[in-house]
Protein backbone atom coordinates (compact mmCIF):
# COMPACT_ATOMS: atom_id res chain seq x y z
CA UNK A 1 0.00 0.00 0.00
CA UNK A 2 1.25 3.49 -0.78
CA UNK A 3 0.05 7.17 0.73
CA UNK A 4 0.50 10.12 -1.68
CA UNK A 5 -0.49 13.77 -1.02
CA UNK A 6 -2.89 15.24 -4.00
CA UNK A 7 -3.00 18.81 -2.50
CA UNK A 8 -3.37 20.09 0.76
CA UNK A 9 -5.18 17.83 2.82
CA UNK A 10 -5.99 15.07 -0.18
CA UNK A 11 -4.45 11.98 -0.39
CA UNK A 12 -4.72 8.98 -2.18
CA UNK A 13 -4.58 5.80 -0.47
CA UNK A 14 -3.61 2.75 -3.20
CA UNK A 15 -2.83 -1.21 -3.31
CA UNK A 16 -2.52 -3.88 -5.55
CA UNK A 17 -5.19 -5.79 -5.89
CA UNK A 18 -7.26 -8.72 -8.40
CA UNK A 19 -4.77 -11.41 -10.78
CA UNK A 20 -3.33 -8.66 -13.20
CA UNK A 21 -2.48 -6.06 -9.83
CA UNK A 22 -4.54 -3.70 -10.95
CA UNK A 23 -4.71 -0.58 -8.75
CA UNK A 24 -7.19 -0.52 -5.65
CA UNK A 25 -7.64 2.86 -4.14
CA UNK A 26 -9.33 5.28 -2.36
CA UNK A 27 -9.30 9.02 -1.25
CA UNK A 28 -8.90 10.66 1.90
CA UNK A 29 -9.85 14.70 2.45
CA UNK A 30 -8.89 16.17 5.98
CA UNK A 31 -10.52 19.46 6.98
CA UNK A 32 -12.16 19.69 10.62
CA UNK A 33 -13.84 16.37 9.86
CA UNK A 34 -12.64 13.41 7.40
CA UNK A 35 -13.99 12.41 4.14
CA UNK A 36 -13.23 9.17 2.33
CA UNK A 37 -14.08 8.65 -1.18
CA UNK A 38 -14.97 4.94 -1.72
CA UNK A 39 -14.15 1.99 -0.07
CA UNK A 40 -12.33 -0.28 -2.31
CA UNK A 41 -13.38 -4.26 -2.54
CA UNK A 42 -14.35 -6.59 0.68
CA UNK A 43 -11.20 -6.81 2.11
CA UNK A 44 -10.56 -6.68 6.69
CA UNK A 45 -6.83 -5.99 5.75
CA UNK A 46 -7.06 -2.93 3.48
CA UNK A 47 -9.88 -1.37 6.11
CA UNK A 48 -6.98 -1.12 8.74
CA UNK A 49 -4.51 -0.27 6.16
CA UNK A 50 -6.50 3.10 5.83
CA UNK A 51 -6.88 3.38 9.78
CA UNK A 52 -3.62 3.54 10.00
CA UNK A 53 -3.08 5.46 7.56
CA UNK A 54 -5.80 8.03 9.46
CA UNK A 55 -3.29 7.95 12.49
CA UNK A 56 -0.46 8.10 11.10
CA UNK A 57 -1.50 11.78 10.29
CA UNK A 58 -2.66 12.82 13.68
CA UNK A 59 -5.97 12.05 13.36
CA UNK A 60 -8.54 9.07 14.43
CA UNK A 61 -11.59 6.98 13.29
CA UNK A 62 -14.19 9.07 14.74
CA UNK A 63 -13.31 12.03 12.66
CA UNK A 64 -14.45 10.01 10.02
CA UNK A 65 -17.71 11.85 9.41
CA UNK A 66 -18.41 10.75 5.57
CA UNK A 67 -18.00 8.06 2.91
CA UNK A 68 -18.63 9.02 -0.52
CA UNK A 69 -19.53 6.46 -2.78
CA UNK A 70 -18.87 6.71 -6.24
CA UNK A 71 -20.93 4.21 -7.64
CA UNK A 72 -22.65 1.04 -6.63
CA UNK A 73 -20.05 -1.39 -8.01
CA UNK A 74 -18.17 -4.29 -5.91
CA UNK A 75 -14.50 -2.65 -5.59
CA UNK A 76 -15.80 0.79 -4.44
CA UNK A 77 -19.14 -0.15 -2.43
CA UNK A 78 -17.18 -3.90 -1.32
CA UNK A 79 -15.74 -2.49 2.04
CA UNK A 80 -18.32 -0.93 3.58
CA UNK A 81 -19.06 -3.63 5.74
CA UNK A 82 -15.66 -3.35 7.52
CA UNK A 83 -15.89 0.43 6.99
CA UNK A 84 -18.63 0.87 9.25
CA UNK A 85 -16.92 -1.00 11.76
CA UNK A 86 -14.09 0.65 12.19
CA UNK A 87 -15.53 4.42 11.35
CA UNK A 88 -18.76 4.34 13.57
CA UNK A 89 -19.39 8.07 13.10
CA UNK A 90 -19.75 7.75 9.55
CA UNK A 91 -22.55 7.85 7.35
CA UNK A 92 -22.08 6.30 3.57
CA UNK A 93 -23.60 8.53 1.11
CA UNK A 94 -24.79 6.94 -2.38
CA UNK A 95 -27.10 7.78 -4.78
CA UNK A 96 -30.38 6.66 -4.49
CA UNK A 97 -30.40 4.28 -7.37
CA UNK A 98 -26.94 2.77 -5.57
CA UNK A 99 -28.82 2.32 -2.35
CA UNK A 100 -30.47 -1.85 -2.33
CA UNK A 101 -26.84 -2.53 -3.51
CA UNK A 102 -25.27 -1.21 -0.22
CA UNK A 103 -28.06 -3.07 1.88
CA UNK A 104 -27.81 -6.12 -0.38
CA UNK A 105 -24.93 -5.97 -2.44
CA UNK A 106 -24.72 -9.44 -4.31
CA UNK A 107 -28.33 -10.47 -5.00
CA UNK A 108 -28.62 -6.37 -6.03
CA UNK A 109 -25.97 -5.89 -8.09
CA UNK A 110 -26.47 -9.26 -9.80
CA UNK A 111 -29.57 -8.48 -10.58
CA UNK A 112 -30.03 -5.23 -11.96
CA UNK A 113 -26.58 -4.40 -12.79
CA UNK A 114 -24.43 -7.67 -14.08
CA UNK A 115 -27.44 -9.77 -16.34
CA UNK A 116 -25.22 -12.35 -16.51
CA UNK A 117 -25.73 -16.22 -17.05
CA UNK A 118 -26.20 -18.83 -14.22
CA UNK A 119 -23.00 -20.58 -14.30
CA UNK A 120 -21.25 -17.10 -14.49
CA UNK A 121 -23.29 -15.76 -11.44
CA UNK A 122 -21.91 -18.82 -9.65
CA UNK A 123 -18.81 -18.65 -10.16
CA UNK A 124 -18.60 -14.98 -9.63
CA UNK A 125 -20.49 -15.38 -6.09
CA UNK A 126 -18.02 -18.71 -5.32
CA UNK A 127 -14.62 -17.60 -6.91
CA UNK A 128 -14.13 -13.88 -6.36
CA UNK A 129 -13.29 -11.42 -3.47
CA UNK A 130 -15.10 -9.04 -5.53
CA UNK A 131 -18.54 -10.97 -4.32
CA UNK A 132 -18.16 -13.91 -1.99
CA UNK A 133 -17.12 -11.57 0.82
CA UNK A 134 -19.23 -8.76 -0.04
CA UNK A 135 -21.37 -7.84 2.98
CA UNK A 136 -24.60 -5.43 3.37
CA UNK A 137 -24.88 -2.61 6.03
CA UNK A 138 -27.32 -1.34 8.19
CA UNK A 139 -30.24 1.42 6.45
CA UNK A 140 -29.73 3.71 9.24
CA UNK A 141 -26.14 4.35 8.10
CA UNK A 142 -26.90 5.23 4.84
CA UNK A 143 -27.93 8.99 3.37
CA UNK A 144 -28.95 9.00 -0.09
CA UNK A 145 -28.69 11.60 -3.00
CA UNK A 146 -30.48 12.24 -6.40
CA UNK A 147 -29.04 15.62 -7.43
CA UNK A 148 -26.28 18.01 -6.88
CA UNK A 149 -25.47 18.38 -3.35
CA UNK A 150 -22.85 20.13 -0.96
CA UNK A 151 -21.21 18.86 2.29
CA UNK A 152 -18.98 20.81 4.54
CA UNK A 153 -15.81 18.85 6.06
CA UNK A 154 -14.89 22.25 8.22
CA UNK A 155 -12.65 23.57 5.96
CA UNK A 156 -12.75 21.67 2.85
CA UNK A 157 -16.53 21.96 0.61
CA UNK A 158 -17.55 19.13 -1.22
CA UNK A 159 -20.27 19.24 -4.00
CA UNK A 160 -21.21 16.10 -5.63
CA UNK A 161 -22.84 16.10 -8.87
CA UNK A 162 -24.86 12.85 -10.43
CA UNK A 163 -23.69 11.67 -13.98
CA UNK A 164 -25.52 8.24 -14.02
CA UNK A 165 -23.26 6.97 -16.79
CA UNK A 166 -20.57 4.14 -15.94
CA UNK A 167 -24.23 2.83 -13.76
CA UNK A 168 -26.88 4.81 -12.45
CA UNK A 169 -25.58 5.36 -9.37
CA UNK A 170 -22.26 6.77 -10.37
CA UNK A 171 -21.62 10.38 -8.95
CA UNK A 172 -18.68 12.79 -9.55
CA UNK A 173 -17.24 14.64 -5.86
CA UNK A 174 -15.81 17.94 -6.10
CA UNK A 175 -13.34 19.67 -3.41
CA UNK A 176 -14.19 22.88 -3.81
CA UNK A 177 -10.81 24.21 -1.85
CA UNK A 178 -8.39 22.27 -4.17
CA UNK A 179 -10.50 22.40 -7.27
CA UNK A 180 -10.09 18.44 -7.34
CA UNK A 181 -12.09 15.99 -9.66
CA UNK A 182 -13.25 12.72 -8.25
CA UNK A 183 -14.20 10.94 -11.24
CA UNK A 184 -14.70 7.26 -10.11
CA UNK A 185 -15.31 5.36 -13.27
CA UNK A 186 -16.87 7.48 -15.57
CA UNK A 187 -13.01 8.16 -17.16
CA UNK A 188 -10.22 5.88 -18.12
CA UNK A 189 -10.78 2.56 -15.87
CA UNK A 190 -8.88 -1.17 -16.04
CA UNK A 191 -6.63 -1.36 -17.73
CA UNK A 192 -4.90 2.21 -17.97
CA UNK A 193 -6.11 3.67 -21.08
CA UNK A 194 -8.03 6.68 -22.16
CA UNK A 195 -10.66 4.22 -24.48
CA UNK A 196 -10.77 2.06 -21.26
CA UNK A 197 -14.73 2.46 -20.36
CA UNK A 198 -17.83 0.32 -19.88
CA UNK A 199 -21.48 0.13 -18.74
CA UNK A 200 -23.40 -2.17 -16.42
CA UNK A 201 -26.68 -2.86 -17.21
CA UNK A 202 -27.95 0.46 -15.79
CA UNK A 203 -25.40 2.76 -17.66
CA UNK A 204 -26.36 5.36 -19.96
CA UNK A 205 -24.08 6.53 -23.20
CA UNK A 206 -25.48 9.80 -23.71
CA UNK A 207 -25.04 10.25 -19.67
CA UNK A 208 -21.47 9.34 -19.83
CA UNK A 209 -21.22 11.86 -22.46
CA UNK A 210 -22.72 14.81 -20.67
CA UNK A 211 -20.12 13.88 -17.64
CA UNK A 212 -17.05 13.69 -20.13
CA UNK A 213 -18.31 17.41 -21.32
CA UNK A 214 -18.48 18.98 -18.30
CA UNK A 215 -14.98 17.89 -17.05
CA UNK A 216 -14.01 20.15 -19.85
CA UNK A 217 -15.81 22.90 -18.69
CA UNK A 218 -14.97 22.83 -15.10
CA UNK A 219 -12.00 24.37 -13.09
CA UNK A 220 -9.80 21.49 -11.96
CA UNK A 221 -6.28 21.63 -10.79
CA UNK A 222 -6.91 17.86 -9.53
CA UNK A 223 -7.57 15.18 -11.62
CA UNK A 224 -8.36 12.07 -9.36
CA UNK A 225 -9.73 8.69 -11.44
CA UNK A 226 -10.45 6.01 -9.44
CA UNK A 227 -8.31 3.50 -10.57
CA UNK A 228 -5.79 5.35 -12.94
CA UNK A 229 -2.97 7.78 -12.70
CA UNK A 230 -3.78 11.12 -10.99
CA UNK A 231 -3.20 14.33 -13.11
CA UNK A 232 -1.89 17.98 -11.70
CA UNK A 233 -2.82 20.15 -13.99
CA UNK A 234 -4.37 20.96 -17.45
CA UNK A 235 -3.18 17.73 -19.29
CA UNK A 236 -6.11 15.38 -18.08
CA UNK A 237 -8.09 17.52 -20.48
CA UNK A 238 -6.65 15.16 -23.74
CA UNK A 239 -7.95 12.24 -21.85
CA UNK A 240 -11.24 13.34 -21.71
CA UNK A 241 -11.40 14.54 -25.41
CA UNK A 242 -9.95 10.89 -26.63
CA UNK A 243 -12.56 9.62 -24.06
CA UNK A 244 -15.54 11.42 -25.99
CA UNK A 245 -13.57 10.31 -29.17
CA UNK A 246 -14.00 6.47 -28.24
CA UNK A 247 -17.39 6.34 -27.75
CA UNK A 248 -18.42 7.93 -30.75
CA UNK A 249 -15.86 5.34 -32.61
CA UNK A 250 -17.79 3.00 -30.83
CA UNK A 251 -21.14 3.85 -32.77
CA UNK A 252 -19.83 4.38 -35.81
CA UNK A 253 -17.82 1.01 -35.19
CA UNK A 254 -21.11 -1.16 -34.56
CA UNK A 255 -22.77 0.37 -37.63
CA UNK A 256 -20.26 -0.21 -39.72
CA UNK A 257 -20.14 -4.37 -38.02
CA UNK A 258 -23.66 -4.43 -38.84
CA UNK A 259 -23.47 -3.60 -42.59
CA UNK A 260 -23.24 -7.37 -43.34
CA UNK A 261 -26.16 -8.66 -41.66
CA UNK A 262 -27.47 -9.18 -38.11
CA UNK A 263 -25.21 -10.10 -35.22
CA UNK A 264 -25.38 -11.03 -31.24
CA UNK A 265 -24.40 -8.06 -28.83
CA UNK A 266 -21.62 -10.93 -27.44
CA UNK A 267 -20.29 -10.44 -30.92
CA UNK A 268 -20.39 -6.66 -31.26
CA UNK A 269 -18.71 -6.64 -27.92
CA UNK A 270 -16.09 -8.99 -28.79
CA UNK A 271 -15.54 -6.32 -32.08
CA UNK A 272 -15.69 -3.52 -29.69
CA UNK A 273 -12.89 -4.77 -27.22
CA UNK A 274 -10.56 -5.78 -30.45
CA UNK A 275 -10.88 -2.24 -31.95
CA UNK A 276 -10.33 -0.49 -28.99
CA UNK A 277 -7.57 -2.75 -27.52
CA UNK A 278 -9.17 -3.99 -24.19
CA UNK A 279 -8.13 -7.24 -22.83
CA UNK A 280 -9.87 -7.23 -19.58
CA UNK A 281 -9.20 -9.98 -16.59
CA UNK A 282 -11.53 -11.60 -14.31
CA UNK A 283 -13.49 -10.39 -12.52
CA UNK A 284 -14.32 -7.73 -15.09
CA UNK A 285 -14.40 -9.97 -17.83
CA UNK A 286 -17.37 -11.51 -16.64
CA UNK A 287 -19.26 -8.46 -15.11
CA UNK A 288 -18.67 -6.29 -18.15
CA UNK A 289 -20.12 -9.12 -20.19
CA UNK A 290 -22.14 -7.13 -23.20
CA UNK A 291 -23.12 -4.54 -21.39
CA UNK A 292 -21.06 -2.25 -23.06
CA UNK A 293 -22.56 -2.82 -26.26
CA UNK A 294 -26.09 -2.86 -25.22
CA UNK A 295 -25.79 0.45 -24.01
CA UNK A 296 -24.73 1.71 -27.14
CA UNK A 297 -27.27 -0.12 -28.99
CA UNK A 298 -29.70 1.08 -26.98
CA UNK A 299 -28.73 4.55 -28.01
CA UNK A 300 -28.23 3.71 -31.58
CA UNK A 301 -32.43 2.37 -31.03
CA UNK A 302 -33.40 5.74 -30.58
CA UNK A 303 -32.82 7.85 -33.42
CA UNK A 304 -33.41 4.23 -35.39
CA UNK A 305 -29.69 3.39 -36.89
CA UNK A 306 -30.68 -0.12 -35.33
CA UNK A 307 -33.20 -2.48 -34.41
CA UNK A 308 -33.48 -5.73 -32.16
CA UNK A 309 -34.95 -8.33 -34.04
CA UNK A 310 -34.86 -10.87 -31.55
CA UNK A 311 -34.42 -11.35 -28.03
CA UNK A 312 -34.44 -14.65 -26.37
CA UNK A 313 -33.34 -16.85 -22.96
CA UNK A 314 -30.80 -19.61 -23.92
CA UNK A 315 -29.42 -21.58 -21.28
CA UNK A 316 -30.34 -18.36 -18.78
CA UNK A 317 -28.90 -16.32 -20.08
CA UNK A 318 -29.63 -13.42 -22.25
CA UNK A 319 -29.57 -12.91 -26.16
CA UNK A 320 -30.29 -10.62 -28.39
CA UNK A 321 -29.99 -9.98 -32.78
CA UNK A 322 -29.98 -6.96 -33.61
CA UNK A 323 -29.28 -5.44 -37.06
CA UNK A 324 -29.36 -2.01 -39.12
CA UNK A 325 -33.16 -0.31 -40.42
CA UNK A 326 -33.65 -1.10 -43.50
CA UNK A 327 -33.31 2.81 -44.34
CA UNK A 328 -30.13 2.72 -43.22
CA UNK A 329 -29.09 -0.79 -44.98
CA UNK A 330 -30.37 0.47 -47.75
CA UNK A 331 -28.24 3.79 -47.82
CA UNK A 332 -25.01 2.10 -47.21
CA UNK A 333 -25.98 -0.78 -50.14
CA UNK A 334 -26.23 2.29 -52.57
CA UNK A 335 -22.58 3.37 -52.13
CA UNK A 336 -21.05 0.15 -51.74
CA UNK A 337 -18.65 -1.38 -54.68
Amino acid sequence: MSISEMGTGIYRIIDKHGPRGEIQGIYMIVGDQIGLIDTGSPSPRFAMKILEAIKSYGHNANQVSHIFLTHEHPHHIGGSHEFAKIFPQAVFVIHNEGSAALLDPVRTLLSNNFLLGKMQRVKLTLGTDAFSKMKGIDEDLIQLVSGDEKFDLGGKTILLRATQGHSAAHVFYYCVENRAMFTGDEVQIYPENPYSYYFDATGDVQKREQALKLLLKAKIDVFAPAHDSVFIGPDFKDIIRLALESQHHVEDLILDTLIDGALPTETIQKQIDSSLGLNWGEPYRSLIDAHTARAHLKRLTQDESVTLIEKKRKKGQLVEYWQLTSDRSAEDSEYAF
